[in-house]
C-alpha cells in the first residue's frame, strides 16, 4: 500500500523494479480498467504539480507531455505529476 503524505490518497501498488517511474491511475483515465481501481485526484492533493517529462511545470490549459509504456500484456499512456 502506498499513501500520499498530504491529501490522504492511498493506493495498492506492485513495484516494477525495472522502471524509474511509479504509475498510478489518474482521474483523467476513463477506460474501464482504470474505473475499477482507485484513481489519483490531482485536485485533492495540495502538493501535486502537473509537469512535463523534464520536470518543468505545466501551466493550466497548456499542452503537456505524454508517455506511453509498453508491457508484455499491453501498454499504458499517461502524463507526469510531481
Amino acid at each position: 500500500s502506498l499513501g500520499t503524505k498530504q491529501g490522504q490518497q492511498a493506493f495498492s501498488v506492485v513495484f516494477d523494479t525495472g522502471s524509474a517511474h511509479l504509475i498510478v491511475p489518474s482521474e483523467l483515465c476513463q477506460d474501464e480498467p482504470c474505473k475499477v481501481h482507485r484513481r489519483f485526484l490531482t485536485k485533492e492533493s495540495p502538493t501535486a504539480v502537473d509537469v512535463d517529462a523534464d520536470g518543468s511545470p505545466v501551466l493550466k490549459g497548456q499542452a503537456r507531455d505524454q508517455i506511453t509504456i509498453a508491457f508484455g500484456t499491453g501498454e499504458v499512456t499517461g502524463v507526469f505529476v510531481k
